[in-house]
């Protein structure tokens, strides 16, 4: 397990799923940095809250 874990950091996608995760941790970990930076942060990480929660398949959809 601990060699996959470090597969994974090194950037070496054992399945398709391993990139979309990296992409996924990528892009958070820039909008989190983005939301730091903020005048607000606070505002700005309930704006980004609302927004992931507008973009949520509903409960049942194909995509759920």
């Amino acid at each position: 397990m601990e060699k996959r874990i470090e597969e994974i950091k090194n950037g070496k996608p054992k399945e398709a799923n391993d990139t979309q995760r990296q992409m996924l941790d990528a892009f958070m970990i820039n909008n989190l940095e983005a939301i730091l930076k903020e005048e607000n942060p606070e505002e700005a990480m309930k704006e980004w809250l609302a927004y992931i929660k507008e973009r949520q398949p509903e409960e049942g959809s194909y995509n759920a």
